[in-house]
Parts: structure tokens; sequence; C-alpha cells
């Protein structure tokens, strides 16, 4: 079986991404921690929630920028 992108449910074939049926699929804003995250999929989340100067961050910029707006937004 050929891998899913755990983000939009594309086909993707390289090691480490979900399965069908992966619980990342379904919800990874709030059930996984960030760091088990890809890059790719941090940026689709960044993307998704409109975080600022996302296209140049690194994995860990997305990561302390994510959780800056999750803090802002429970606030």
């Amino acid at each position: 079986m050929r891998g899913v992108s755990s983000v939009r449910g594309l086909p993707g074939g390289s090691p480490g991404h979900c399965i069908i049926g992966c619980p990342r699929a379904a919800a990874p804003a709030a059930d996984v921690p960030l760091e088990t995250l890809t890059r790719k999929e941090l940026y689709q989340m960044a993307q998704d929630l409109d975080l600022p100067q996302r296209k140049n961050m690194s994995k860990q910029q997305l990561i302390d920028g994510l959780r800056e707006l999750r803090a802002s937004s429970a606030s």
C-alpha cells in the first residue's frame, strides 16, 4: 500500500508518511506533538492558520510560530 500525506490525503510514497487510517491523517493539529510532524505538514498547518512569514521558516520556527498562535487563540 502506498503512503498518504497526512495533511491533505494526497498520495505519497516516501517512508515516514502516514498510511490510510493513521491517526495523524485525521487531525494533526491538536492530537499529535508538533515535533512528530514533517516540515511540510507543519507548513500546511501554518498556511491553514495564516501564520505570517511562514514561507522561509525552518521546521523549528514553524513549531514555535504555531505554538504562539495556539497560545494567543486560547486566551
